[in-house]
C-alpha cells in the first residue's frame, strides 16, 4: 500500500492510514469481530455517525454496536460520491452491510436501499430487530467483489455508517387463533 513516514499515532496519517512503525501506511484497525470499532446510536440531539475506508481489496470494517435487547435499529451507509462523466457500466462504490448477533451468526444483510436506490441518498439500509442484550457486529465490505464485478478499494472508498433506533413495534407473537391487533 500507500506508505508516508514520520508517524507516531494514527492520527498523524490520513483518514484511510494507520501508523505502523513510524510510516503511515494503508489500512485500518477494524479487521476482524475482535477487532470491531464501537458505535452508538444517533439521536435527535446527536449524530454518532461513523466513517470508514475501503482500504484494500477485500477489505471489511467491523463495527460493534451494543445492544440492551428488545431493540429495532436502522443502520444506513451514505452513498458515496459518483464523479460526473463516469461510465454507465464503470466500476464504482457500492457497500454491502451485514449484521451478526452476540454468537456470530448472521441477523441480516443489505445490498441496496428496502425501497430502491432513487429514492433514498443511501448506499444500504439495514432493518433489524435486536431481541437478546449483548454485542452485534456490523461488517461493511464492497459489494462489487462479493457479486463477482472485481474489486474496488483506495483512499477514494470512503463511507458514512449511522444507527438509528426506531421505535413504535414490539415483538409479539402471532397465530391464525391470536393474530396481533395494530
Amino acid at each position: 500500500g500507500e506508505v508516508d513516514k514520520d508517524c507516531e499515532t494514527d492520527t498523524d496519517c490520513a483518514a484511510y492510514q494507520i501508523c505502523e512503525e513510524e510510516e503511515c501506511v494503508t489500512g485500518d484497525r477494524s479487521d476482524g469481530f475482535s477487532d470491531a470499532q464501537d458505535i452508538i446510536a444517533s439521536t435527535s440531539e446527536e449524530d454518532n455517525a461513523v466513517s470508514g475506508h475501503i482500504n484494500l481489496d477485500g477489505d471489511k470494517d467491523y463495527w460493534r454496536y451494543v445492544s440492551s435487547g428488545g431493540e429495532f435499529i436502522q443502520a444506513t451507509i451514505d452513498k458515496p460520491v459518483i464523479p460526473e462523466g463516469t461510465a454507465d457500466d464503470a466500476l464504482v462504490p457500492d457497500l454491502f452491510l451485514t449484521l451478526y448477533d452476540p454468537d456470530g451468526l448472521v441477523v441480516t444483510s443489505a445490498d441496496g436501499y428496502a425501497n430502491g436506490g432513487s429514492v433514498s441518498d443511501a448506499d444500504s439500509v439495514l432493518y433489524a430487530y435486536m431481541s437478546r442484550a449483548g454485542d452485534y457486529v456490523f461488517v461493511v465490505e464492497d459489494a462489487n467483489a462479493r457479486n463477482g464485478r472485481g474489486s474496488l478499494s483506495g483512499p477514494d472508498y470512503a463511507y458514512t455508517m449511522e444507527v438509528r433506533q426506531r421505535v413504535g413495534t414490539k415483538a409479539e407473537t402471532s397465530s391464525i387463533e391470536e393474530p396481533i391487533r395494530f
